[in-house]
């Protein structure tokens, strides 16, 4: 659910805003490619990395991706399937908030590229009270400096990154800033 909406239910609230037709959708296995579910209804509704009960299955599958285009949902076996842990991102909307670091002290040049920068070890957090993990971010400049893409790289494999929330930068126990995750790759 959202933390936002309260003591509400997650798919009651959000039909307000899709309605019921509009949540409705296949459930693909994303290693087969076989379809477990046609036209199941909320399919769309379920969030990355969230448990989608599929009747009849002998074990749990979770949502790994989902193409509202298409209105399809992929999913895994297993909640600790490798498809669910993400090891690099991209970020928007970057804000740093903190005023002792700056871009210039968190960043260091490519020795092989002019636009390409790497920060020093910082953490990152993707969920309220989530797990700190250790990362690195790599931007891309243009020629004029100007920003292209923020990337976000850990060595731990982090679970059910969504493209939408919202991840925040740490160094030690400060907070640095937060930006919008935007792809997961």
């Amino acid at each position: 659910g959202l933390c936002f909406i309260g003591k509400r239910k997650f798919q009651q609230f959000i039909s307000n805003y899709m309605g019921d037709s509009n949540a409705r959708g296949d459930v693909i296995d994303a290693e087969t490619g076989n379809a477990l579910c046609v036209g199941k209804d909320n399919a769309l509704m379920y969030t990355i990395g969230q448990n989608i009960k599929i009747g009849g299955l002998p074990q749990k599958y979770f949502v790994v991706e989902k193409d509202m285009g298409s209105k399809t949902v992929h999913v895994v076996p297993g909640g600790n399937h490798p498809r669910l842990f993400t090891h690099v991102f991209s970020v928007r909307d970057v804000v740093w908030t903190h005023p002792e670091f700056t871009n210039v002290q968190l960043f260091h040049r490519s020795s092989t590229s002019s636009s390409l920068t790497r920060s020093e070890p910082l953490l990152v957090r993707i969920r309220h009270r989530g797990e700190l993990f250790p990362c690195h971010i790599h931007t891309q400049h243009s020629q004029n400096n100007s920003l292209l893409e923020v990337e976000v790289i850990s060595n731990e494999g982090i679970r059910a990154i969504t493209p939408g929330q919202v991840a925040v930068f740490y160094k030690d126990n400060i907070c640095l800033g937060r930006a919008t995750i935007s792809r997961r790759e």
